[in-house]
């Protein structure tokens, strides 16, 4: 040995709890960032109505992507409510218009 000296379980647990607090601290900068520049950059913000395809909805995440940004919308329903959950990719974007 090169005069470390050995660790038992709980300083393991200890040491091991410690790195997983730094990581969950860093990922929720991460995330804050990452929504910082989607509210800064992208064309469209959540909660903005959307027509795609013909059909009305709404954006309910941007997230960066390859070339731009990728939306996570749900188109309305015919009573007015949200369906499911839908994602338009970069190549779509001509697609898309504000309602």
């Amino acid at each position: 040995m090169t005069g470390e000296t050995t660790m038992n379980r709980k300083e393991y647990e200890e040491r091991l709890a410690e790195k997983k607090e730094e990581i969950n601290k860093i990922e929720d900068e991460i995330s804050a960032l990452t929504e910082k520049y989607c509210n800064d950059c992208s064309p469209f913000k959540v909660g903005d109505k959307i027509r795609f395809n013909g059909k009305e909805g709404v954006i309910i995440k941007t997230s960066p992507a390859w070339r731009d940004f990728e939306y996570y919308w749900k188109p309305f329903k015919k009573d007015g409510s949200l369906g499911c959950k839908k994602i338009i990719f970069w190549y779509d974007f001509e697609k898309i218009e504000k309602v």
